[in-house]
């Protein structure tokens, strides 16, 4: 038996959460939806990258193993876990990415 007692206040958050109320969307209307929409400030904070990037700065984030097709736009914040930056999108407007710092490359761009 696996002693998982200290992630029950974990599973019970989550399961707070709920899923939500999901309905059905075209194409078109959930495109429009995050064009409308502002992108949240984010929870990581703005100045806790281990590496000593700063918001503002043009990053480009890409897979270290598969997939290395890399996404580049201004860092919004990051820390130890995790790396956002904005970038613009013809379709949907301004948008933050949220990348684990798990498993991907973050370089000036």
């Amino acid at each position: 038996m696996l002693p998982l007692d200290p992630l029950r206040p974990w599973f019970d958050r989550v399961t707070a959460i709920g899923h939500g109320t999901p309905r059905e969307m075209s194409e078109a209307d959930a495109l429009e939806a995050a064009k409308v929409a502002e992108p949240a400030a984010p929870s990581v904070p703005a100045d806790g990258d281990p590496s000593g990037y700063r918001p503002g700065q043009r990053v480009s984030v890409a897979a270290d193993d598969m997939g290395r097709d890399p996404v580049v736009g201004g860092l919004v914040a990051a820390d130890a876990q995790e790396v956002v930056i904005r970038r613009s999108d013809p379709r949907v407007g301004e948008v933050h990415v949220h990348f684990p710092r798990a498993g991907f490359d973050v370089k000036l761009a």
